[in-house]
């Protein structure tokens, strides 16, 4: 049961007189009760020195026949229980008890009240007897005789008769509680009344605050001399007004520190000095999978152990001085590079941890140093053959026609070499800069491969390679026509160069959700596994020296991919049992309501590896 602090006051103050009102009346009880056990004894001590002086009566037979029936005439008289007992404690006459059961009476010598009276000349006791079955009150006195015999009288009465005084007493008793009672409550209700009144002032002030609202036209507790309350109130609400306003500013922070963890690129952790995890933003989650439900978890538990192993043992190390380390995260086959700062916290014990994914930055200057290496390698061989025939021509050669013919025809080739490596590396550089911007229109995928296959047939009947398509003439996708075009020649012819004699192309195509996937496949020695991951990389080549003797510049592969991305695709190659290899790429489908393009006037140009793509005609248009 819920109570408002008015009903605690009632039910304090109802309770604290209710408990006053019942000590009293207990009190009350036990002095009325001791004051009738008073009264009792009062009156059978003076039955006992009745008893005694009979006793001293000279007539009197002081045989067991004379004392029972002196017993049973004071017991008449007294309308209590007379028990004459001698030294000995033999029972000599009984007012409740035959004459003739005198001798079976058990000895009273040790009774209480007996014992009393043998030591200071009377004595009293309450206690059950077992001779009459109830509760009886004793009062016992000695007596001596002329002749020297010596004994004690005992008079006694049943409790029992108390009984009727003592309810009466009670009811009485009862009756003065339930006034008592009432009266309480109507007191209670008025202290609560009066007591409560302000409280109910300042619970107002309370409630305002829990709702937002305090402000000035809130009534504050009134001030009275020597008033607690009063002066709690206003300090209350001294305190509320400043509570308010702090806890704004600490609102207003935390926002701000949230939307800075949420916009930080970089992972965030902060730790207690028992390596338990306060706070994390969600890039750690990302790099790490440590999240907001980790918050209380060791950096043990949560972290991989390889991670753990590299952050622990420099932690331990630098022991609570900032510092930085590169942590080698390995995801799978996939390696990244973590660099982890640290900072300790200011006046508290743990570390902030800023977790930033160098793995982008290490690729890109392991792709740089490649690209330096494999273009240096790459131009290093015609710049020779032109530098070296140029002197050999130089120093005489020119003086021998055909000789100097064979070297002007090596100079010529080389320099279209070199030209084309140099178109290459800037079309491939054009389109990773955004300066090509491919149409986005719906193509009819079947008519531009009939095209390529109409113009590979003779480089590939050369070497009596069968080239073949299975695509519906329904199927179109959304792509620049010259692109696709271009990246579809280049995938065949490099085929129909790779493959020995004899063997089979095939072009198809199937659906993916919401993509096309033409496909190129060959019947031939196929690309080890090991290098799929790679054959797209700028000068890779599987077979460099049957490549270089082709007329490769390993760059073609590389084109295709950038421009399928720009189309909105995505290109790859994998191997084809028994034997062969499939390169494949994706272009999104045809959008509902869209018109189809139809061939250009002309055919294409088949570009192998070797020639230079001409991308200067590409309209400039939306991008997909």
């Amino acid at each position: 049961m819920n109570l408002g602090i008015r009903g605690k006051l009632f039910l304090l103050s109802f309770i604290l007189i209710l408990l006053v009102g019942a000590s009293v009346g207990m009190l009350l009880e036990l002095a009325l009760g001791n004051w009738l056990q008073a009264q009792i004894r009062g009156e059978l001590e003076s039955y006992a020195r009745l008893g005694v002086a009979s006793l001293m009566d000279q007539r009197l037979d002081y045989t067991m026949t004379g004392l029972d029936a002196l017993a049973d005439h004071l017991g008449e008289i007294t309308q209590s229980r007379v028990t004459i007992v001698d030294v000995d404690g033999r029972v000599l006459g009984d007012g409740r008890v035959a004459l003739a059961a005198l001798p079976s009476v058990d000895n009273h010598a040790k009774r209480p009240e007996i014992v009393q009276a043998y030591k200071e000349g009377s004595g009293a006791s309450i206690r059950y007897s077992a001779t009459l079955k109830t509760d009886m009150f004793y009062v016992a006195r000695t007596y001596h005789l002329k002749d020297g015999q010596m004994g004690v009288l005992r008079v006694a009465k049943p409790m029992s008769q108390l009984a009727p005084i003592r309810e009466r007493l009670r009811l009485m008793l009862v009756l003065a509680g339930i006034l008592a009672v009432l009266a309480a409550m109507g007191v209670s209700s008025l202290a609560a009344h009066f007591s409560t009144r302000r409280f109910r002032k300042l619970m107002a002030q309370v409630h305002a605050i829990s709702s937002e609202a305090l402000s000035s036209s809130v009534a504050p507790v009134e001030m009275q001399p020597g008033d607690e309350l009063g002066l709690l109130g206003a300090s209350f609400r001294s305190m509320a007004m400043e509570l308010r306003r702090n806890v704004s500013s600490v609102t207003r922070e935390r926002r701000l520190l949230q939307g800075v963890l949420q916009g930080m690129a970089d992972g965030l952790l902060v730790v207690d000095d028992h390596s338990r995890v306060v706070l994390s933003n969600p890039p750690a989650e990302t790099l790490l999978g440590v999240g907001e439900e980790h918050v209380g978890e060791t950096l043990q538990s949560v972290l991989s152990s390889q991670c753990y192993q590299q952050l622990s043992q420099v932690l331990q190390v630098e022991n609570n001085l900032p510092g930085s380390v590169e942590l080698t995260l390995t995801f799978g086959d996939e390696s990244r590079f973590v660099q982890a700062q640290w900072t300790p916290m200011e006046g508290e014990r743990g570390y902030i941890i800023v977790f930033h994914d160098n793995t982008i930055l290490r690729r890109q200057e392991q792709i740089r140093r490649d690209f330096v290496a494999n273009v240096s390698h790459e131009l290093r061989t015609p710049i020779s053959i032109l530098q070296a025939n140029a002197e050999t021509l130089l120093n005489g050669a020119l003086n021998d026609k055909a000789y100097g013919v064979q070297l002007v025809n090596a100079i010529e080739r080389h320099a279209i070499r070199l030209s084309q490596i140099i178109s290459k590396l800037l079309d491939l550089a054009r389109l990773e800069s955004n300066e090509l911007i491919f149409k986005n229109e719906p193509l009819n995928i079947s008519s531009i491969v009939n095209s390529v296959q109409e113009h590979i047939t003779p480089l590939a009947q050369e070497k009596n390679i069968t080239c073949w398509s299975m695509i519906k003439p329904e199927v179109v996708c959304m792509g620049d026509r010259e692109a696709v075009e271009e990246v579809l020649s280049n995938l065949v012819s490099n085929a129909v160069k790779y493959i020995p004699a004899g063997e089979q192309i095939s072009i198809t195509c199937s659906e993916l959700q919401g993509f096309n996937r033409i496909e190129v496949s060959d019947t031939g020695a196929g690309i080890d596994a090991s290098h799929h991951s790679r054959v797209f990389e700028r000068f890779y080549r599987v077979d460099k020296g049957r490549s270089r003797d082709m007329g490769g510049t390993g760059l073609g592969l590389s084109i295709v991919k950038q421009m399928v991305r720009k189309m909105g695709g995505d290109v790859g190659v994998e191997s084809v049992n028994p034997h062969g290899c499939r390169f494949w790429f994706t272009l999104p489908k045809k959008m509902e309501g869209q018109r189809v393009t139809r061939p250009a006037t002309g055919h294409p140009a088949i570009l192998p590896d070797d020639a230079p793509l001409d991308l200067k005609g590409h309209e400039v248009g939306r991008h997909p």
